[in-house]
């Protein structure tokens, strides 16, 4: 009985010295990576699907044990086909906003969180039409981000992040331009855009 209280004992140090060190007050991280992301586009009355090419950055601080806020970016190159005039065509994204992380088991080298990120998005469309004249459009919303995730840490500074995201992004539009002139939009002009999915994403993290 005594040896499996022992037992029992070393059992729930190790665990608490292993997995119970919450994230540290004023500990600051910096991650930087590349992801794809892969949406159901939702436009007017149809849908259809859509991806893109991700690079996150984020800065977040723990004003709590477990608990940290920060600031968060994502630049997005959505792919784009083309037409049967080859005319060319891009599309781009960026995000900027607010991020809260609850990081619920957190040890010196291991860190699995879940979190939320909000914020405001833009997107612009720049390309040429079928009568070569260039268009440039662009709008801008509100994103969201669920986020869950894992970094694993190689020393006390450096390591590795792998992520995956259900993202939101809803745009009203606001700009339009022809061969660099702003052109008001037509009367019936109606285009409700929105992005819903899922984005996977992989990076390097570092720790001060």
């Amino acid at each position: 009985m005594k040896k499996q209280l022992l037992i029992t004992f070393t059992g729930l140090l190790f665990c608490s010295n292993i997995f119970g060190q919450a994230m540290k007050k004023g500990e600051t991280t910096i991650t930087a990576g590349i992801g794809v992301g892969l949406y159901k586009a939702f436009i007017n009355d149809t849908t259809d699907g859509a991806g893109a090419t991700l690079f996150p950055f984020s800065v977040e601080y723990s004003i709590f044990d477990k608990l940290s806020i920060g600031i968060a970016y994502q630049r997005s190159s959505y792919l784009t086909e083309q037409d049967s005039s080859n005319n060319s065509e891009s599309v781009k994204g960026n995000l900027i906003g607010a991020k809260c992380d609850f990081h619920f088991l957190k040890s010196e080298n291991v860190d699995l969180y879940m979190g939320v990120s909000a914020g405001y998005d833009h997107i612009v469309f720049k390309g040429t039409d079928n009568n070569d004249q260039s268009f440039y459009l662009s709008g801008g919303g509100f994103g969201y981000q669920v986020n869950t995730g894992l970094k694993i840490f190689f020393g006390n500074h450096i390591g590795m992040f792998f992520g995956f995201t259900y993202a939101g992004y809803s745009y009203i539009w606001q700009k339009n331009k022809v061969d660099g002139q702003s052109e008001p939009f037509p009367d019936e002009f109606e285009f409700d855009l929105k992005l819903k999915g899922g984005e996977g994403k992989i990076g390097l993290v570092g720790k001060f």
